[in-house]
């Protein structure tokens, strides 16, 4: 029975891993590939995971709770690096593509300049915070 289950989760796992490569190689641009990598590729690890912890569940619960302490981790960590390549991606003015050719709408537009303009208002405050940390430490130094 074990082994029927982790087939099945070891089946899922491959062809979601399978369709995650083909969207890698077949989108167009980052935004699509981001959402190709990220949902579908996690979720195929998740489920390789799983089937590993239902195959060493007998053996060592040190082996299972550490597999399951792994699958959280992906669970956490895939979203944000997600979320940070793509703000990243419109920083650097990286175009989104649409299938027929179109300009981006009004909202889209206004959604990327607002990222865009918070990016460089974190990136002025980080320099006036490093500027007034150095004139800090140049004022300690001549006392």
């Amino acid at each position: 029975m074990i082994s029927a289950i982790v087939s099945i989760f070891l089946i899922i796992g491959v062809i979601l891993s399978i369709v995650a490569a083909v969207g890698l190689h077949r989108l167009k641009d980052p935004y699509t590939r981001l959402h190709a990598t990220s949902a579908i590729n996690s979720f195929g690890l998740i489920s390789i995971l799983v089937a590993s912890v239902f195959y060493f569940v007998e053996e060592s619960a040190v082996t299972s709770l550490r597999q399951l302490l792994a699958v959280f981790f992906i669970f956490i960590t895939v979203p944000a690096g997600t979320h940070i390549l793509s703000r990243a991606a419109i920083v650097r003015d990286v175009h989104v593509w649409k299938p027929d050719g179109s300009e981006l709408r009004q909202h889209e537009v206004e959604i990327i300049q607002t990222i865009k303009r918070q990016s460089e208002e974190r990136r002025a405050h980080r320099l006036r915070e490093e500027v007034q940390g150095r004139e800090g430490l140049d004022g300690a130094k001549r006392s």
